[in-house]
């Protein structure tokens, strides 16, 4: 599921948008000195304060979400994994807001006899395993890397 490939869309990801933050804070940073510079002081505050706030935003909503799947594709593809066998028992109806600040759909399995909650990315499939049936999970921590039936 997770490659190396998926890991360097991601990383351009987190590159374009810092560059689309820092070009527009030096955008609002000259237009913010031109304008103190030229009509008011009061205006060229109100400019870049507006251009600090708006790349905040940006930031914010954009950029901090990939930045942390960046993260934790690049923990889990370099990361120790290991192999377990379960029963799915249950798979979560949407994705839940968890750990890295990421959505994860959860599946509970039966090991040998003991439930174990697993997490599958809400940036894959979800239809990946069905209830009731078997699987081997390749895992780091409780993420699903890999599924086999």
């Amino acid at each position: 599921m997770y490659d190396f490939k998926l890991l360097q869309q991601v990383t351009h990801q987190v590159k374009m948008t810092l560059i689309a933050v820092s070009g527009m804070f030096i955008i609002s940073l000259i237009s913010s000195i031109l304008t103190a510079s030229t009509v008011s002081n009061n205006l060229g505050m109100i400019i870049l304060v507006a251009g600090v706030c708006l790349c905040i935003f940006i930031w914010g909503i954009y950029g901090a979400p990939v930045l942390n799947y960046y993260y934790f594709l690049k923990d889990i593809t370099a990361g120790r994994s290991r192999h377990i066998k379960g029963i799915v028992k249950k798979i979560g109806e949407s994705p839940v807001y968890k750990d890295s600040k990421l959505y994860f759909y959860e599946v509970l399995i039966d090991e040998d006899g003991e439930e174990r909650l697993l997490l599958i990315d809400a940036n894959t499939p979800k239809d990946i395993v069905k209830e009731n049936e078997r699987y081997l999970f390749c895992i780091h921590e409780n993420y699903i890397k890999n599924v086999q039936h």
